[in-house]
């Protein structure tokens, strides 16, 4: 059973080992028009997860400061 957007992904290929399923997913979104558009979203939802994984962690951001 093919599922009905295998046509518009190339990571839709058999599988063939984990190294080249990641290949296959960075290929991906280097490719096609909306690239750009899902490049800038998958960065904007990571920089906010990692804020909030350091607010819960509560992060001390006074080790970047200079302490002169």
């Amino acid at each position: 059973m093919e599922h009905r957007f295998d046509a518009f992904r190339s990571t839709a290929q058999p599988p063939r080992g984990l190294k080249n399923k990641f290949f296959w997913a960075i290929d991906d979104l280097k490719s096609g028009e909306e690239s750009k558009k899902s490049n800038r979203l998958v960065l904007t939802i990571a920089l906010i997860l990692i804020f909030f994984f350091l607010v819960i962690i509560d992060f001390d951001l006074s080790i970047f400061t200079s302490r002169a």
